[in-house]
């Protein structure tokens, strides 16, 4: 993991600089668990957001995933054809990276983000950023 990490944080990137971030905030003298989540989001929008939606200023990794979801992107690990889903597994993993945030968009009783969470939020950002950044995540040949 440290080697793959090593790679990921490229300073000269600017997902390299998020995930960075993100792994100081998570395994640092003074953790911060909620920053180290928003930080690896950050990571794989600033990576991936340029490849799925390049002419849109206003994505989101939400809508990025939707986009590949719609536009069937194809990544080297998938499910069985019966158990796939548009988009495939990689699609799923970023919704999940999204949607599974305790403290996103505020709210009136926000919830902590669990060091638990926190800590696969940032694993699983360093792995996607990995995935995008050698071309195991393409668009659909037309």
């Amino acid at each position: 993991m440290q080697q793959m990490v090593d790679n990921a944080m490229d300073s000269s990137s600017g997902y390299g600089q998020q995930l960075s971030e993100a792994w100081h905030y998570m395994f640092g003298r003074e953790p911060n668990y909620s920053a180290a989540y928003e930080a690896a989001i950050k990571a794989v929008e600033s990576i991936a957001l340029p490849m799925v939606e390049p002419n849109n200023k206003d994505s989101t990794l939400s809508k990025a995933a939707r986009v590949m979801r719609d536009q069937r992107w194809e990544f080297q690990i998938e499910a069985r054809e019966e158990n796939n889903v548009p988009g495939g597994v990689i699609q799923l993993l970023m919704s999940g990276l999204m949607n599974s945030q305790p403290d996103r968009h505020g709210g009136p009783d926000p919830v902590a983000v669990s060091r638990e969470k926190a800590q696969a939020t940032v694993y699983s950002a360093v792995f996607r950023v990995q995935c995008f950044k050698a071309g195991l995540v393409r668009r659909p040949a037309s």
